[in-house]
């Protein structure tokens, strides 16, 4: 029968094709040799094709082989094809290769590839079937492998080379923007902490006049500074700070004003950080003085006396410093702490002149009340004489 043979006259059975051979005809006396891309097993009539992804390159092939990871083949192949640019195969006996994703690629040097390798950090694909990855720019960035696409710089931060796998924070005193590639430095009256996006103008009671600040220093004690900048409206705080002038102080750092001296305090200079104590015997009527005027420290024990030894050439002033004459008597009296002491004398002395004139009234309506002398007797003005006596008004006698 078919698929065997028989050589020898007279034999008694037939043998069988040998794998990889093949007797299509009856009475046969030789099996036929598989060629390459096919195969039979033992006792074959005929020749079969290797499948896809299969192969038989030398022929007389039992079965055909299936191809390794990395390569594919058609139909009747004699041999595998290696999985090209940008494709890969992980399974054998495969008829097609894949093609590499976005974020991954397949090297030139690896032709029959069974995988993708992914961008590293840094890098970057968009497209399928890459054979590269491509670097991320400046200004940009991909920390993580396998990135279809780079991620732009966050704000305050700054990358300024190509392939970056990480940014670089913005130092203190400069500011970026999304996806930058350097820094700006923060202009005078402003600064900057470490990753801003922004300089923030000075505030008030500090002062910077360097060009890339990390921060305004206090002002001083004597010194202060007040503004009214914000970030929206993008003006520059204080870049320097101001002295406090004379009559004023500030004993405390990162002030935004000066204090005024207190009444008998003053301070006769500018920067002053405190105020210094009147000298015994002279004062100031109210706060904000630059200096001391003399200042009575009681009132007078007695009336003034005797006659002046000149008269003044000119109208007195007001004292001016501590090492000047006595105050006038105008400003003496401006004084609101004396004017009521002023006042009340007044009162006191307009009070004894009104009850003085009024015993003198009633002394004369006495007089003019009393009968006239009449009596011309000695007896009789003595006796008159002691009645007036009485009513206080002296005797006769001396009437004349």
């Amino acid at each position: 029968p078919v698929g065997t043979i028989s050589n020898i006259k007279g034999a008694g059975k037939c043998t069988t094709c040998l794998a990889g051979t093949y007797n299509a005809v009856v009475a046969g006396t030789s099996c036929t040799k598989c060629g390459g891309g096919s195969a039979a097993p033992a006792g074959s009539t005929s020749c079969s094709e290797c499948s896809s992804g299969k192969y038989c390159s030398q022929g007389g092939c039992s079965s055909c082989t299936s191809c390794p990871s990395g390569k594919y083949s058609l139909p009747a192949a004699l041999d595998c094809i290696a999985c090209g640019v940008g494709k890969f195969q992980p399974s054998a006996g495969q008829n097609f290769c894949d093609t590499a994703n976005p974020g991954y690629y397949v090297p030139t040097n690896l032709a029959g590839a069974s995988a993708a390798v992914p961008c590293p950090a840094g890098s970057f694909n968009a497209g399928s079937g890459s054979s590269s990855c491509q670097k991320a720019g400046i200004g940009e960035y991909v920390p993580f492998a396998g990135a279809t696409e780079p991620l732009d710089t966050p704000p305050g931060t700054y990358v300024a080379t190509t392939g970056a796998s990480a940014y670089i924070v913005a130092p203190p005193g400069k500011y970026t923007g999304k996806g930058a590639s350097t820094t700006t430095d923060c202009n005078p009256g402003f600064f900057s902490t470490a990753g801003s996006e922004y300089c923030s103008p000075c505030p008030s009671g500090t002062a910077s006049a360097k060009t890339g600040a990390g921060e305004c220093p206090k002002c001083p004690a004597g010194f202060y500074s007040f503004s009214n900048s914000s970030i929206a409206s993008k003006q520059p705080g204080p870049t320097a700070c101001l002295e406090c002038q004379p009559g004023l102080f500030q004993d405390t750092p990162g002030s935004t004003l000066c204090d005024e001296c207190a009444k008998n305090f003053f301070s006769n200079e500018t920067k002053a950080t405190k105020c210094f104590a009147c000298p015994y015997g002279q004062g100031t009527d109210h706060d904000k003085q630059t200096s001391c005027m003399y200042w009575p420290t009681s009132e007078p024990s007695s009336a003034p006396s005797g006659t002046p030894s000149s008269v003044p050439s000119s109208q007195p002033t007001r004292y001016q410093s501590a090492k000047a004459g006595p105050k006038t008597l105008t400003s003496e009296i401006g004084n609101s702490g004396n004017w009521s002491k002023y006042a009340t004398i007044a009162i006191i002395t307009t009070i004894g002149c009104c009850f003085f004139f009024f015993l003198c009234v009633m002394k004369k309506k006495r007089n003019k009340n009393l009968p006239q002398d009449t009596v011309s007797s000695p007896f009789e003005k003595w006796q008159q004489n002691e009645e007036r006596k009485n009513l206080g008004m002296g005797s006769m006698g001396n009437k004349a």
